[in-house]
């Protein structure tokens, strides 16, 4: 599995994942055309950055040479310097249960401790999306209370750094 940045040759796989109804289930993501999904992709081509709060950065994971998801992390807190940051995953379906969303997390998650020094990642999860949850559970996240529909499950960088990458 490679992490990198999208390129433009990415659109038709970058589709395919987008169209897929068990990717959508549990997105907030809109049903998007060839044409949207081109452009929704044109945009995360942009995103290859974190140096202050605010910052967004989206990346293609790729097997076997084909786009099979993404992984992104938004920096997030106060001020110009970042106190932490959101980070999440997709897989296309037929991807999913080979442990590639987790080595894609645990990769964006000790740049995020490690190179960014964040004090603390959440991961935004519907509270339906038990896949996403268990994955957030095994890179050790912890629940908070739902709040307006969205589980928030937060790991700090003291709970990273005690048990290094995902186990």
């Amino acid at each position: 599995m490679t992490l990198r940045p999208y390129l433009a040759h990415d659109v038709e796989g970058w589709y395919s994942i987008q169209s897929d109804p068990q990717v959508l289930e549990y997105l907030g993501w809109p049903v998007r055309s060839r044409r949207q999904s081109a452009v929704h992709l044109r945009h995360r081509t942009r995103h290859t950055v974190l140096s202050f709060d605010g910052d967004f950065l989206a990346l293609a994971v790729v097997h076997a040479g084909q786009l099979i998801g993404d992984v992104s992390l938004h920096l997030r807190g106060r001020g110009p310097e970042p106190e932490g940051a959101e980070i999440g995953w997709i897989l296309g379906s037929e991807w999913t249960g080979r442990g590639f969303a987790a080595e894609a997390a645990a990769a964006l998650l000790e740049v995020a401790f490690t190179e960014l020094g964040v004090r603390w990642v959440i991961a935004a999860i519907h509270p339906q999306n038990e896949r996403s949850i268990r994955l957030a559970q095994r890179l050790r996240f912890e629940a908070e209370p739902i709040h307006r529909g969205v589980l928030t499950m937060r790991l700090t960088a003291e709970r990273w750094s005690q048990t290094g990458e995902a186990s």
